[in-house]
């Protein structure tokens, strides 16, 4: 892979998500303490539907000019992970959808990929499911956070920024629209994935 050989010029938030295997129920309260421990935000996604339905994971935002600098600290946590006991499956390192500009000339083997998350209340289930599947968006939760009255929304496109905006801008009109109400949102752009098919089965590849 070739990586920037250039420091940017200013800090930014890289966003880690590091996903390992099924957690068994007595092994959650452990996972969480050890992310307390290196002050990471334990998730426990589960997807909709797919292949891989529960992805447990840690997520950390490091603040740095420096993506050479952020993955070797993705691998020492994925390292303390697999010290654990942890089968480590999936590296994701993302950044702020306005930053993507940054990483124009940014090259690996994996694919790059715009998405956004949007937080809603989990009623009416079967128009919201139909307004997803007309904007090809997809639905998970965190189950870390009993939160069964809400569930995310993901659209991941895979081409350019202008197509994304759209899609996005286009959903959000139609949820408002129909009386949801978004109580969070969020657009990224992810730089690295070493796994992208973990989602086989609930976003298109």
């Amino acid at each position: 892979m070739t990586l920037p050989t250039k420091t940017l010029n200013i800090n930014i938030p890289f966003e880690l998500h590091i996903t390992v295997d099924r957690l068994k129920t007595e092994s959650i309260e452990h996972f969480t303490k050890l992310c307390a421990q290196i002050e990471a935000k334990p998730l426990l996604i589960q997807l909709s539907q797919g292949d891989s339905v529960e992805q447990p994971m840690i997520s950390k935002i490091i603040l740095d000019n420096n993506f050479d600098n952020v993955l070797k600290l993705a691998s020492s946590y994925s390292s303390i992970l697999r010290k654990a006991s942890y089968n480590v499956k999936r590296l994701k390192i993302e950044v702020p959808s306005m930053n993507a500009h940054l990483f124009e000339n940014f090259t690996t083997s994996f694919r790059k990929y715009y998405e956004w998350h949007a937080k809603v209340n989990y009623d009416h289930v079967s128009l919201l499911l139909q307004i997803c599947d007309t904007h090809k968006a997809h639905l998970s939760l965190n189950a870390l956070k009993n939160s069964e009255a809400t569930r995310f929304i993901t659209v991941r496109e895979f081409g350019g920024k202008e197509f994304f905006d759209k899609r996005v801008n286009d959903l959000k009109e139609e949820l408002q629209s129909e009386g949801w109400n978004i109580t969070k949102e969020q657009a990224e752009y992810c730089i690295y994935d070493n796994n992208e098919f973990l989602d086989n089965g609930w976003l298109p590849q």
